[in-house]
């Protein structure tokens, strides 16, 4: 019976460790559509970049990152301004037709009549990376 308890503590400490020891897996995040219910909420998403857009002429000339689906159907947007574009060393080109996993607060932004579409803003380099 000892050695059964054992070896049950040594398969749960090894299980333990190895779970805390793993990097950030795709099982913990959330897709687009979710995230777009959670706003206010700090939130881990993964999806397609369908396309971008350069709001040139709007203030803090921010750039959009629409995901999974175009303008103006996709569930999200992840929006980095033109100032964090170049202190990041960010080119928005190269996300386009990428899956990405970004993390950060979910907001709500205005867009046409009132209308609103869930966001994700980058501040850092970090909060987003190309997966596939």
């Amino acid at each position: 019976m000892k050695t059964h308890k054992a070896v049950l503590l040594l398969i749960f400490t090894g299980l333990f460790q190895v779970s805390i020891s793993q990097p950030l897996m795709h099982t913990d995040t959330i897709s687009s559509i979710e995230a777009s219910k959670k706003i206010g909420q700090y939130v881990i998403v993964k999806a397609k970049v369908v396309t971008t857009f350069f709001g040139e002429k709007l203030q803090g000339q921010p750039t959009y990152l629409n995901l999974d689906q175009k303008f103006p159907n996709n569930p999200m947007t992840v929006i980095i301004y033109s100032d964090q574009l170049k202190k990041l060393n960010i080119n928005a080109s190269d996300y386009e037709g990428k899956t990405i996993v970004v993390k950060g607060k979910m907001y709500l932004i205005p867009y046409e009549n009132s209308k609103k579409k869930p966001c994700i803003k980058i501040y850092k380099k970090d909060q987003i990376k190309i997966v596939d």
